[in-house]
């Protein structure tokens, strides 16, 4: 048996449509009338930005007569400042800033990089040294055997720092993680390459990604955390680029 449909039962945007409400955020929705099942194949992911400037929050499919249907969606304005710190499809989103500490030798300091193959070298010589008492006052046997050298500059400046036990420093760098909920389990991307984080950290910096997880919950939605770690410069030829 067949179904008779009578008038115009395309998927057609209702008179009802674009109110617009006016608050601290602006927010508007769109109805639209048609078959249950077209409309069923329109309902937008949360966070899909469906008109300019505003972004889906929710989305409801009710039945009418016969086979018709009623899509209600609801977008609320667009926070500029967290532009592209949501994902399309995400149910929830929380993101985080820290500064992680990284422990680096200390030759390769600021304040040695222009003199660094030198002081390394002259380094090497003083701490080869076999006589404890010239190595004690900061000298060297120069490699012709029989010259003694005096350290100086920052030379002397690394000596000391070594002497006092201190072989090594502190640097800080950005860490920016972000943890989205989904309903559905989502596939690791752009780990291990160089890649832009969803949000901007004070300084100059360029980003490695180095986590992607995702773990189901209690609830059955998923948890995904991802982490972009920064540095002053991502080898690209180690690493690729996005």
């Amino acid at each position: 048996m067949s179904t008779s449909f009578k008038g115009n039962t395309a998927v057609r945007e209702s008179w009802e449509s674009r109110t617009k409400t006016k608050a601290v955020t602006d927010s508007l929705e769109l109805i639209k009338k048609g078959k249950y099942a077209d409309l069923e194949a329109l309902i937008p992911v949360y966070g899909a930005e469906l008109i300019t400037g505003y972004t889906v929050v929710s989305a409801v499919l009710s039945p009418g007569r016969g086979t018709m249907g009623t899509l209600t969606i609801s977008l609320t304005e667009k926070d500029g400042s967290s532009v592209g710190t949501v994902p399309v499809g995400a149910i929830s989103c929380l993101i985080e800033t820290d500064m992680a500490q990284l422990e680096k030798p200390l030759l390769t300091h600021p304040m040695f990089t222009e003199e660094a193959s030198s002081v390394a070298q002259h380094i090497e010589l003083w701490k080869s040294e076999p006589d404890a008492g010239l190595r004690s006052q900061y000298k060297y046997t120069d490699t012709d055997g029989s010259t003694i050298v005096d350290l100086a500059g920052l030379d002397l400046k690394a000596a000391k720092l070594i002497l006092s036990g201190t072989d090594s420093y502190l640097d800080f760098v950005p860490v920016v993680t972000r943890t989205t909920t989904y309903k559905a389990r989502k596939d690791p991307e752009n780990i291990g390459k160089k890649d832009t984080p969803p949000i901007t950290v004070p300084g100059t910096w360029e980003y490695l990604k180095t986590t992607d997880r995702c773990i189901q919950q209690a609830d059955k939605n998923y948890s995904r955390t991802e982490q972009w770690t920064g540095s002053k410069e991502v080898n690209t030829d180690l690493y690729e680029t996005t």
